[in-house]
């Protein structure tokens, strides 16, 4: 399960979106040079773990992270098809 994050860092910079749950696999972060703009890519076991994320945890980091971010980040779910970086489940 991947979800992906569309956001804009403000004047206090960028920050790390650590996550220590077990189901968290990884993530991916991109930027444009000169731009504020940041994607966020979180790499998740399944969709469940990445929901649980969403509804327990997620409002707790954005409150952590406000300050460096300009605007509520867009957020989107993927299901993961195919990989050559990760060692990804495909779903079926």
């Amino acid at each position: 399960m991947l979800r992906n994050y569309g956001l804009q860092l403000g004047a206090a910079g960028g920050g790390s979106f650590d996550n220590r749950s077990p189901e968290f696999k990884d993530e991916i972060t991109l930027s444009h040079p000169g731009s504020p703009d940041v994607i966020a890519i979180s790499l998740w076991e399944s969709k469940a773990n990445a929901e649980a994320y969403n509804s327990n945890t997620y409002p707790e980091v954005l409150r952590k992270f406000e300050r460096m971010i300009d605007g509520t980040p867009k957020v989107q779910t993927f299901e993961a098809v195919t990989s050559t970086f990760h060692n990804v489940t495909v779903a079926a």
